[in-house]
C-alpha cells in the first residue's frame, strides 16, 4: 500500500524525459564591400524513453489526500528543441555594398516514447485536481528561429567630371525557421477486472490518457536596411543644399524574409480500457478522458525592409518584406489521420463508470488536430525618388487533421450532474474540444439553493441594489478557425470498431440537464461542444452564440457511425443520441442562465471573400433490436443525426429561473440566423451535406415538451437545429 497526504503529493511518478537541445551560437559580421553572418542552428531535443507501471496479482491501495495529488503519473516526454542563433551583418563600402544575414534554425523537438499503465488494485484520491491515473506521451516543442539583421552602408563613387556619383546597396535578411514539434508516442491505460478507482475532488478525473504533439517553434524576425550616401554631400558644408556639386544616383535593394514557423507534432495512439469500476464525485471530473492532440503550428516571423537615401539624390529602391510561412498544426493521432483506431476508449462487460458532479462525463474519446500558426507580417519603408515597396503578410497555418476515434460501452455508465454526457466521441480538425459550463440556472443543487437563500437574507442590506443596472455580453463561438485552411476530421464510431464489426452493447443513464447519452462528432475546421451561462438573477446579459467557421477554408468531416443500446436521460435538453458530421466547424452550443435579456444564435459559417467549403459526411445511427432509448425532459430528443456542410450544428437555449431550468413563458428573447451569407465568396456552392440514415429496430420513448423521436438532417450551405419555446 502507498498512502500520502499533502498538496502535490503523488503516490507513484514514473518519467522518461529527453534532454533539451542546445542553443545555436550567435553570429556577428562586419565587412568592407560584402558581409555575411549565419547564426548556428539549435540542437534537437532528445526523445523520451518508455515509461511503464504494472500492477498484477494482489495489488494494494494507492491513496492521496491533497490538491493536485495524482495517485499514479506515468510520462514519456521529448526534449525541447534549442533556439537558433541570432545573426547580425553590417557592411560598409564604396560603390557596391552587400550585407547578408541568416538566423539559425530552431531545433526539432524530441518525440515522446511509450507511456503505459496497468492497474489491478485500488486507487483513491480526495483532493481538487487529483486525478487517479494520468498516462501521457508528450512531444517536445520546437525551438524558435534566430533573428536576422542586415545593414548595408554604401558611399557613392564619381563617374564623371561633374562629380555625379553612383551607388548600389543590397541588403538581405532571413529569419531562422522554427523547429518542428516532436510527435507524441503511444499512451495506454488498462484498469483490470477487480480494480476500483475513486476520486472526490473537482477536476479529478478517474483516468486521463493523452498523446500530445509538441508545438512548433516560432520563426525568427528579419530586418534589412540599406543606407546610401554621396561623397559630394558628405564633404559639403551644407548637407541639405540640393545645389551642391554633383548628383547622387543611388539604387537600394532590400529583401527581408521572416522565418517560417515550425509545424506542430502529431499526436500518437491513445488507448483506455476499463474492466473494473471507476467513480468520481467532483465537478468537471470525467470518468475516463482519452485524447490524441496535435501540436499547434508556430507563428511565422515578420519581415521589415528600410531604404534611406541622402537628400537631393536621384534614388531608386526595391524593398520586399515578406512574412514567413506559417506552421501547420499537427494531426490528432499519427501522421496519417486515416490510420485505423488511433483513439480508443471503452468499458468491458461488467465494468462501470459513475460520475456525480457538474460537467463530469462518463467516457470522453477525442482526436484533435492542432491549430495552424499565425502568419507573419511584412512592412517596407523608403525615402526614394522612385520606389517599389512590397509588404506581404503570410496566411495563417492550416489546422491539423483529426484522427479516427472509437468508443464503446459493454458495461454501465451513469452520470447525475448537469452537462454530463455519458459518452463523448470526437474527431475535430484544427483545434477544438469541449468547454466548461459555469454555474447557472442548470445547476439545481443544494449549493444553488443556499446561494438563493443567502441573496434573500442579504436583500435587507442592499436596498439600493435594485436601482443599479449591469449590462454585459457573453460570447460563445464553437468552431471559428480563421485564416488558413481547416483540417479534415476523422471517422468516429461508437459501439462498433468498424462497419460490419462486432457490436458492443451496454447501458447509459444520465439524470442531469443537457446530459446526452451519446455525443458523436466528426468536425472539420474546429469546433466541438461549448457552453455559456449567467449565474446572476439580477444582471441581464446579452448572449451571442456562433456555430461555424469565421473565414478561412472550412475543413471536411468524415463518417459518423453509432450503435445505440439502452439509454435513459431525465434532464432538460438531454437527448439520447446526438450524431454529427459537420464540415466547416460547429458542434453543440449551449446558452443557459437567469434573466437573459437576449440570445442571438447563428447556426452556420460567417465567410469572407476567401472562404472555401467544408463538406459533411455520412451519418448512420443504429438503434439495436431490443434496445430502448428513453428521455423524460423537455427538448430531449431520441436521436438527432446531422450531416451539414459549411458549419452549424445543434443549438440549445435554457431560459432559466430560480426554480426551473427553462421557463416556457419567456418570449421575445431568442433570434436565430440559419445558413451562410451566399453573397460573400463561393462557399455556399462548395458546402454539401451527405446522407443520413437512421436504422431503428428498438424502442424510442420521449415524455417532454418539444421532445422529438427522431431528427435527421442533411444540410448544404450550413445550418442546424434549435428546439426552443
Amino acid at each position: 500500500n502507498i498512502t500520502v497526504s499533502g498538496d502535490y503529493a503523488s503516490g507513484i511518478i514514473v518519467q522518461s524525459v529527453g534532454g533539451g537541445g542546445g542553443v545555436g551560437g550567435q553570429a556577428t559580421a562586419w565587412g568592407i564591400g560584402i558581409s555575411s553572418a549565419t547564426g548556428g542552428s539549435g540542437g534537437s531535443g532528445g526523445g523520451g524513453g518508455t515509461a511503464k507501471v504494472v500492477q498484477f496479482g494482489d495489488a494494494g491501495t494507492i491513496a492521496t489526500a491533497g490538491y493536485h495529488g495524482t495517485a499514479l503519473l506515468v510520462q514519456s516526454i521529448g526534449g525541447g528543441g534549442g533556439v537558433g542563433g541570432n545573426a547580425k551583418s553590417t557592411s560598409a563600402s564604396v560603390g557596391l555594398g552587400i550585407s547578408i544575414a541568416h538566423g539559425g534554425s530552431g531545433g526539432l523537438g524530441g518525440s515522446g516514447g511509450s507511456a503505459l499503465a496497468y492497474t489491478n488494485g485500488k486507487v483513491v484520491t480526495t483532493g481538487t485536481d487529483a486525478a487517479a491515473l494520468v498516462v501521457q506521451s508528450i512531444g517536445g516543442g520546437g525551438g524558435n528561429g534566430g533573428l536576422a539583421t542586415a545593414k548595408a552602408l554604401t558611399e557613392g563613387v564619381p563617374f564623371d567630371e561633374v562629380g555625379n556619383t553612383v551607388s548600389l546597396s543590397i541588403s538581405v535578411a532571413h529569419g531562422g525557421s522554427g523547429g518542428n514539434g516532436g510527435n507524441g508516442g503511444q499512451a495506454s491505460a488498462d484498469v483490470h477486472d477487480g480494480s476500483a478507482i475513486s476520486t472526490s475532488g473537482d477536476g479529478a478525473a478517474g483516468l486521463l490518457v493523452q498523446s500530445i504533439g509538441g508545438g512548433g517553434g516560432s520563426g525568427g524576425d528579419s530586418t534589412a536596411t540599406a543606407v546610401s550616401k554621396a561623397l559630394p554631400k558628405i564633404f559639403s558644408e551644407d548637407k541639405d543644399d540640393e545645389d551642391a556639386a554633383g548628383k547622387a544616383f543611388n539604387v537600394d535593394i532590400d529583401f527581408a524574409l521572416g522565418g517560417a514557423g515550425g509545424s506542430g507534432g502529431h499526436g500518437g495512439q491513445a488507448y483506455g480500457h476499463i474492466s473494473g469500476k471507476v467513480a468520481t464525485a467532483g465537478a468537471l471530473a470525467d470518468g475516463m478522458l482519452v485524447q490524441s492532440i496535435g501540436g499547434g503550428g508556430g507563428a511565422a516571423g515578420a519581415g521589415k525592409g528600410t531604404a534611406t537615401a541622402v537628400n537631393g539624390s536621384v534614388s531608386g529602391t526595391l524593398t520586399i518584406a515578406v512574412g514567413g510561412a506559417n506552421g501547420g498544426g499537427g494531426n490528432g493521432g499519427g501522421k496519417n489521420a486515416q490510420d485505423p483506431l488511433l483513439v480508443q476508449a471503452g468499458l468491458a462487460d461488467g465494468a462501470s463508470v459513475a460520475t456525480t458532479g457538474l460537467g463530469s462525463r462518463g467516457i470522453v474519446a477525442q482526436s484533435i488536430g492542432g491549430g495552424g500558426g499565425s502568419g507573419g507580417g511584412g512592412t517596407g519603408d523608403d525615402s526614394a525618388s522612385w520606389a517599389l515597396t512590397i509588404g506581404l503578410g503570410s496566411t495563417g497555418g492550416s489546422g491539423g487533421n483529426g484522427g479516427n476515434v472509437y468508443a464503446w460501452n459493454a458495461g454501465t455508465i451513469t452520470t447525475s450532474g448537469d452537462d454530463a454526457t455519458g459518452i463523448v466521441a470526437q474527431s475535430i480538425a484544427g483545434g477544438g474540444g469541449t468547454a466548461g459550463l459555469g454555474t447557472s440556472s442548470l445547476t439545481h443543487t443544494k449549493a444553488k439553493q443556499d446561494a438563493n437563500s443567502d441573496s434573500s437574507d442579504a436583500s435587507d442590506d442592499t436596498s439600493d441594489s435594485s436601482s443599479s443596472k449591469t449590462t454585459t455580453t457573453n460570447y460563445l463561438s464553437v468552431g471559428t478557425g480563421a485564416g488558413g485552411g481547416g483540417g479534415t476530421a476523422g471517422f468516429v464510431s461508437v459501439g462498433v470498431a468498424s462497419k460490419g464489426g462486432a457490436v458492443k452493447s451496454g447501458r447509459i443513464v444520465t439524470t442531469g440537464d443537457i446530459s446526452h447519452g451519446i455525443l458523436a462528432q466528426s468536425i472539420g475546421g474546429g469546433g466541438g461542444a461549448g457552453a455559456t451561462s449567467n449565474s446572476s438573477s439580477s444582471s441581464k446579459p446579452d448572449v451571442k452564440m456562433s456555430l461555424g467557421m469565421a473565414g478561412g477554408n472550412g475543413g471536411s468531416a468524415e463518417d459518423v457511425l453509432v450503435y445505440a443500446s439502452d439509454i435513459s436521460t431525465s434532464g432538460f435538453a438531454s437527448s439520447a443520441v446526438v450524431a454529427q458530421s459537420l464540415g466547416g466547424g460547429g458542434g453543440v452550443g449551449t446558452s443557459s442562465g437567469f434573466a437573459v435579456s437576449s440570445v442571438d444564435l447563428r447556426l452556420g459559417s460567417t465567410p469572407n471573400q476567401n472562404s472555401g467549403g467544408g463538406t459533411g459526411a455520412e451519418v448512420t445511427v443504429h438503434v439495436l433490436d431490443g434496445a430502448t432509448l428513453k428521455t423524460a425532459g423537455d427538448s430531449a430528443h431520441g436521436v438527432i443525426a446531422q450531416s451539414v456542410g459549411g458549419g452549424g450544428g445543434l443549438g440549445i437555449t435554457a431560459l432559466g429561473t430560480a426554480t426551473t431550468a427553462n421557463d416556457d413563458t419567456v418570449s421575445g428573447v431568442i433570434s436565430v440566423t440559419l445558413g451562410t451569407d451566399t453573397s460573400t465568396g463561393n462557399s455556399a456552392t462548395t458546402q454539401f451535406g451527405n446522407s443520413v440514415t437512421i436504422d431503428h429496430d428498438g424502442t424510442i420513448t420521449t415524455a417532454g415538451t418539444r421532445a422529438l423521436g427522431i431528427v435527421a438532417q442533411s444540410i448544404g450551405g450550413s445550418g442546424g437545429f434549435l428546439s426552443a419555446s
